[in-house]
């Protein structure tokens, strides 16, 4: 019996390269060319995402409420994060760099 190296199950490198989403039209499913790289759940940049936002929400203390608009806007912040690039997006008939403002304005605007 041959050992696993446990090196071989290392998501979390993988997810720090990040994968490609191909954009989808929300209700044909049609490509869009639209491409969108992010990076996955164990990747650092995610799990330094959501811990911020943790420590944010422990210094608010038990008694705080959160409410939809906080945890719609909390997300947004993690996928604008999380996201590493773009290729092909186009917003109001302009060209569209990649910043992590730009993700979020995106993300925003078009919650799908």
């Amino acid at each position: 019996m041959s050992l696993l190296d446990l090196a071989s199950l290392d998501s979390a490198a993988k997810a720090d390269d990040g994968a490609d989403l191909e954009v989808l039209h929300p209700v044909s499913g049609e490509k869009l060319g639209v491409v969108i790289r992010l990076a996955g759940a164990d990747s650092a940049v995610h799990r330094k995402a959501t811990a911020a936002i943790a420590n944010r929400r422990a210094k608010g203390g038990f008694r705080r409420t959160i409410n939809l608009d906080d945890l719609q806007t909390e997300n947004i912040e993690v996928l604008a994060r999380c996201t590493l690039g773009w290729s092909g997006a186009v917003l109001d008939g302009k060209a569209l760099p990649f910043s992590k403002d730009a993700a979020v304005t995106l993300y925003t605007r078009f919650p799908w």
